[in-house]
């Protein structure tokens, strides 16, 4: 009995050295990539675009950023917050769908939607810009540039 508890550890001793000592392959490599999306949002209107997670060995996090928002008619820059997103997306990349735990509001230029845990496995997803229809802010067109931060 003594022999094959000593032989089990002995077993379990070497399957842990040999896993420790196993090189990573390259799609177990985080890469964080920085996307960058523009367009063009009216009154009570939104915007998506989607983006793909290629990290596939677990789940990973991002940050979305509005870093631009001005008035389509002189260049100003509008002292006014937008709604942010993460979302899902359909196979096209045609319809997002806003994630409640990630959406808000109301922000500001160049405040950070981060997640707050890590949410996203590899494939489709899609982020997006939109007047609050509760409280909408936009009163004419304005170009935006958003920047997401995902792997």
């Amino acid at each position: 009995m003594r022999s094959a508890v000593r032989l089990s550890t002995i077993l379990i001793l070497l399957v842990s050295i040999s896993a420790c000592g196993r090189k990573i392959g390259p799609s177990e490599i985080p890469i964080q990539t920085t996307e960058t999306f523009t367009g063009t949002i009216g009154p009570q209107g939104a915007s998506h675009h989607a983006f793909t997670v290629n990290y596939a060995v677990t789940f990973t996090d991002a940050t979305l950023t509005l870093t631009s928002l001005t008035k389509v008619s002189d260049g100003s820059v509008p002292a006014i917050s937008v709604g942010l997103a993460f979302g899902n997306t359909n196979s096209t990349g045609s319809v997002c769908t806003r994630a409640p735990s990630y959406t808000r509001v109301a922000v500001s230029v160049n405040q950070p939607l981060p997640t707050v845990d890590v949410p996203f496995i590899d494939g489709l997803y899609c982020v997006q810009i939109f007047d609050n229809p509760a409280v909408p802010t936009i009163t004419e067109p304005l170009n935006y540039t958003l920047q997401v931060v995902h792997y």
